[in-house]
């Protein structure tokens, strides 16, 4: 892996947005900072001093979101990816802003990593594992979305997925007619490399919604193992950072996230 690295921020424009672009660049690792965002926010951009390593990318919103904004996230991060020639990225969310100390702790845990992991026996095989800010061990093929970071061809692959056509959330049903966004991204990933896999997003009603009759949780056995089977091969949990989500005002919350199965490198 090379050592420079693209940054590509998708989303709204939150108040943290620019701010945590401006902060990157500041990293000598950093190369481009790109705020892949929407149309709308046009005119909000124009109001923040220019920076040479800082570039905007304004795409039309999608007719429908696909459920947990799925959508959204799809089209602003491949618009990032697209935009960008560097070799490694980091995809991460707009609202939200990470220390430059956790920054340079992340890239350089990264950089001793990556290239260690064999995947030789995967065809097609991953030029790496993707690493993420943690990942699900209760569901499956679910890395968690606030982070993804590693080759850009990897990351193209990731997100060069059909978009969702899932119904919105609803506050009664949630998850049982709409499938959780990381587990609509991760299962198309994985279902590039397993034949089990694709069978599983293809027929989402019965194997990855929370209403399905084989339920996507450890007593599902068969879609757990075919998770598990390469999950190592194509993601990597980071360590734990110092996150500032500013959708809920506060750090990330990890010690919530681990009762719920999430994990992290220790």
């Amino acid at each position: 892996m090379k050592n420079q690295v693209d940054i590509i921020i998708q989303g709204n424009l939150w108040e943290c947005t620019v701010r945590a672009a401006i902060q990157y660049t500041d990293l000598d690792f950093v190369n481009k900072v790109y705020i892949s965002t929407w149309k709308d926010d046009q005119i909000k951009a124009k109001s923040y001093p220019p920076n040479s390593k800082i570039h905007y990318l304004f795409s039309d919103l999608p007719e429908h979101e696909g459920g947990n904004n799925i959508n959204y996230q799809i089209i602003s991060s491949l618009n990032g990816l697209h935009a960008s020639d560097c070799e490694s990225v980091v995809k991460m969310r707009s609202d939200q802003i990470v220390s430059n100390k956790s920054m340079q702790d992340m890239y350089d845990f990264i950089k001793e990593a990556m290239g260690k992991e064999d995947s030789s026996s995967m065809e097609p095989k991953p030029l790496g594992p993707i690493f993420t800010l943690g990942i699900q061990s209760i569901w499956p093929y679910h890395p968690q979305d606030h982070i993804l970071w590693g080759y850009r061809e990897d990351l193209l692959k990731f997100f060069s997925l059909p978009l969702s056509t899932f119904p919105s959330l609803d506050p009664i049903t949630v998850f049982e007619t709409t499938l959780r966004a990381p587990i609509y991204l991760g299962a198309h990933y994985f279902a590039l490399y397993d034949e089990d896999a694709k069978k599983h997003i293809d027929n989402p009603e019965i194997y990855l919604l929370d209403s399905a009759p084989a339920t996507p949780s450890l007593k599902n056995e068969e879609v757990m193992i075919t998770s598990n089977k390469i999950l190592n091969k194509l993601f990597k949990p980071l360590p734990k950072i110092n996150l500032f989500w500013e959708k809920y005002n506060g750090g990330y919350p990890y010690e919530f996230y681990q009762g719920w199965g999430e994990y992290y490198h220790e």
